[in-house]
């Protein structure tokens, strides 16, 4: 789980969808049904900017606006994708599980 906004944070404790939890009342918000594996031991959330989820997991990674809660787009590649780091609003860093990584 990763914070997405002040008293808001997203799980990925599923195998294809992620929840949004709201902190103050502690109850689900939404439910975003991914359609695809997720569940890895690894850390595959990452803010990309204050708007916008990054999604991992098996052959694509998604990208989720956190404000209307729908999946906004889509970056197809037959890998599975475990990590992320944000290192600024431009560049994002992706580990694979074929122990590439990518910008």
């Amino acid at each position: 789980m990763i914070p997405v906004k002040p008293g808001e944070l997203v799980i990925s404790g599923s195998k294809n969808k992620i929840q949004f939890l709201e902190l103050n009342t502690k109850k689900l918000k939404e439910i975003i049904d991914i359609k695809r594996n997720i569940c890895f031991d690894y850390c595959n959330l990452c803010m990309m900017n204050e708007r916008c989820l990054c999604v991992g997991g098996q052959d694509k990674i998604m990208l989720i606006d956190v404000d209307y809660k729908y999946i906004v787009g889509e970056i197809q590649e037959k890998v599975i994708h475990i990590c992320f780091i944000n290192l600024n609003n431009n560049i994002l860093l992706v580990g694979k599980d074929n122990g590439d990584i990518t910008q």
